[in-house]
């Protein structure tokens, strides 16, 4: 193999032999996702401090939820899984979603959204953006305050991510407090200088944004939607807080230090982090990160929240982190900081508490209601 044209971290050179996602075959690299994911689950540790539960909406979309034992009334992440938009389900992304649930003291909600090219856009992102709306609006039920609700993604999720933000302000949908996006896809137009010049970094490459864009925005599509491709938008105003973070060595790298400067522009609270020596997905288990074998996997409920399951969550997550390269772990802390200060309860106007208190009672939700039927496969 000859050489890397650009140095990555020395704790990230195994992502040197991670060649860039090939997408002409989309079934069989869905497939290969699949089996990656279940041999870096194969050996992890379970995580005995988060309730994980998927619940469906009325039509029929899963929504996988991770909920800390020890929560009252929280508030809530609303998250969409990464992978090109054509790949992945909310299991994926299980360990980033426990560490916000823990790091952050939330209930993460991850949307099991249509997948293209089967389902080109708009499916995915009105998916995103009807789970928002349903978890807002049974707020109550979940034990989640409605003025504390963030939304977040990584890669392809977080276009998804940005683009409810979006489409939330612009149909007076539920107002936010905190928009999540790690290293995310923002501009389908792919010219700029990091876009043009990594053709062969790893992970994820020109190649492959050429051919996911192709798939996702479908055939002779001319008039792209903002909603598609954030970028995109002329008016980036009235948007809440946001935290982006750019990978050194992805092609996306200055789509996003562009979108956070307009976003600032624009008078929105924004940090930007640019991440040196790091390519696309460097913190994904299933792309062979490092510290895959110590993901953390849900064991059943079993008891209800006490005093005493604060100390098992905060060692769990001490102890999860501590697995991770000290970049790695540096970047999640920085994501979990941003979060938790961004969800931080806030005393009202006219000095009434914050809501902080117990959740009494069960969920009355159904947890295991079976979808409704939905057109086409899903395509996991």
């Amino acid at each position: 193999m000859s050489p890397l044209p650009y140095q990555l971290q020395d704790e990230l050179g195994v992502f040197a032999y991670r060649p860039a996602g090939r997408l002409e075959d989309v079934g069989l690299l869905r497939r290969e996702v699949r089996l990656a994911w279940e041999a870096a689950t194969s050996r992890a540790r379970p995580c005995r401090s988060v309730d994980i539960v998927d619940r469906f909406t009325e039509d029929g979309l899963r929504l996988r939820f991770y909920r800390p034992r020890s929560a009252g009334i929280a508030p809530a992440l609303v998250y969409c899984h990464g992978g090109a938009f054509l790949l992945g389900f909310p299991e994926l992304e299980d360990p980033g979603c426990l560490r916000y649930a823990l790091g952050a003291g939330c209930t993460v909600v991850s949307v099991d959204y249509s997948l293209a090219p089967e389902f080109p856009f708009p499916a995915g992102v009105e998916e995103c953006f009807a789970a928002l709306e349903w978890v807002v609006r049974h707020h109550a039920a979940l034990g989640i305050d409605a003025e504390r609700v963030a939304v977040g993604g990584s890669s392809a999720g977080g276009a998804l991510a940005a683009a409810v933000a979006l489409m939330a302000r612009d149909r007076g949908g539920p107002k936010l407090c905190f928009q999540l996006l790690v290293y995310p896809v923002l501009d389908d137009r792919l010219t700029t200088p990091s876009m043009t010049s990594f053709v062969d970094t790893p992970v994820f490459a020109r190649p492959t944004a050429e051919a996911m864009w192709r798939y996702y925005l479908g055939a002779g599509v001319s008039d792209i939607s903002p909603y598609a491709a954030p970028a995109r938008a002329t008016d980036l105003s009235g948007l809440p807080p946001a935290y982006i973070e750019a990978c050194a060595l992805d092609p996306l790298r200055d789509e996003n230090i562009a979108y956070a400067a307009r976003l600032l522009h624009a008078g929105n609270a924004t940090e930007l982090h640019v991440l040196p020596g790091v390519p696309h997905g460097f913190d994904q288990s299933y792309l062979g990160a490092p510290g895959g074998a110590d993901w953390p996997v849900p064991m059943p409920p079993s008891e209800p929240s006490s005093a005493a399951i604060r100390e098992i969550e905060a060692a769990e997550l001490a102890t999860d982190l501590a697995a991770l390269p000290e970049m790695t772990r540096r970047v999640i802390d920085s994501r979990i900081a941003a979060l938790r200060w961004a969800l931080r309860p806030r005393p009202a106007i006219d000095g009434t508490p914050p809501k902080t208190g117990l959740l009494v009672g069960s969920v009355a939700l159904s947890r295991s209601c079976r979808p409704k039927n939905r057109t086409g496969a899903r395509n996991r």
